[in-house]
């Protein structure tokens, strides 16, 4: 299980986003490199606490963060190098980082507040929010994109779907 501060995720969860995003491609999991990317969570979100005096990051922060480092570490590997010919194989950790963001979003209203799951009760329309998320898999993979920035994202997306983001409990 992943676990600090106000991350929680389960290996189930996190094997189930990766088959779903996979698509049946052989891939390599890096547990060193998870590894790495919870240290250097722990490390930020202990920043942001001591910097801004309070006890706990939120979960859209916490989304951002651990977005950020997984995309940026990129611990999902594909064994075939073949595949990178299949669409979004390329933006695999990308992927794979906006998903585990958004469980930790989910995870978060779902203890607070017990919210139905859908993503039907978005207020954009569902090829808005398709550009909107492709638009940020680029960005993620061919830019240095600001934790902060990912957060003001998370916290929009969480604003606009009304309930959980997408189902990826």
């Amino acid at each position: 299980m992943i676990r600090i501060d106000s991350l929680k995720i389960t290996d189930k969860t996190t094997n189930k986003i990766i088959s779903e995003i996979t698509d049946n491609v052989d891939v390599i999991f890096d547990y060193f490199i998870v590894e790495k990317i919870i240290q250097r969570c722990a490390l930020d979100f202990e920043r942001i606490k001591m910097h801004h005096l309070i006890d706990n990051v939120d979960c859209h922060k916490s989304a951002a963060y651990l977005a950020r480092w997984i995309s940026k570490l990129s611990p999902i590997a594909i064994l075939n190098k073949q595949v990178y010919r299949k669409p979004g194989m390329n933006y695999i950790n990308q992927l794979f980082a906006i998903c585990m963001g958004i469980t930790i979003v989910n995870f978060e209203k779902n203890e607070r507040k017990k919210i139905g799951k859908g993503i039907n009760n978005f207020k954009i329309k569902p090829i808005e929010l398709r550009n909107i998320l492709l638009d940020l898999l680029y960005t993620m993979k061919y830019s240095n994109i600001n934790s902060d920035l990912l957060g003001i994202i998370y916290y929009h997306l969480d604003i606009l779907a009304g309930t959980n983001i997408i189902n990826a409990s």
